[in-house]
């Protein structure tokens, strides 16, 4: 009798580490959706059919993310001006890789500054992105613009040139803050410019 009920306990046991087991395993299972919040605006008169697509590279709007990321970029390094000069360099940061970035202001800091203390006010306007070529993930973009430096009163230096920019996605690196602005991590490797031929 005595061996029956050892059995019984012991079985009881094994069940009960089985069931806990269990339990933990589909718990963990729970979650297997991640909810994330997106703002769609539709103007209530509308009756088009909006299809919402979580983003990635294969989404149809993906060129033209870059393309505004290229032109803004553009827009935000290379304009000069002593107001929003700090904000926009935070902003460019952001869309660096970290070695270009160190490279573009240990190269540029001291004109900029010099610049800025002459009263210069550069300003950027874009005329046009589009893309060159894609290669192991990194995006060659060029950006036309014109380029216009007045200083105080002078007659403004206008220039038409063209920005050359290689951009990667880097989805590991998105940080909490630029979640919802840049879920791609995209990041400007390098960055040239160069005269417009025609212009």
């Amino acid at each position: 009798m005595a061996w029956l009920l050892r059995l019984s306990v012991g079985t009881n046991v094994a069940l009960a580490i089985c069931v806990v087991a269990s339990i933990q395993a589909l718990v963990s299972l729970v979650p297997l959706k991640e909810t994330e919040i997106a703002l769609l605006r539709a103007d209530p008169s509308d009756d088009r059919i909006y299809r919402v697509e979580p983003i990635s590279m294969e989404v149809d709007g993906f060129e033209l993310m870059l393309e505004k990321l290229a032109r803004r970029y553009v827009h935000q390094i290379l304009t000069i001006d002593d107001t929003t000069q700090n904000t926009r360099f935070k902003e460019v940061r952001t869309y660096s890789d970290p070695d270009f970035f160190n490279d573009y202001v240990k190269t540029n800091k001291t004109v900029i500054e010099e610049a800025i203390k002459d009263g210069l006010n550069r300003s950027i306007t874009i005329k046009g992105a589009y893309q060159v070529d894609a290669y192991d993930g990194v995006y060659l973009y060029v950006v036309e613009f014109l380029q216009t430096d007045r200083i105080g009163r002078e007659k403004p230096k206008r220039r038409h040139l063209r920005a050359f920019l290689e951009m990667t996605p880097r989805p590991h690196d998105v940080t909490a803050a630029e979640r919802f602005e840049n879920p791609l991590g995209i990041r400007v490797l390098g960055m040239s410019i160069k005269e417009q031929a025609s212009k």
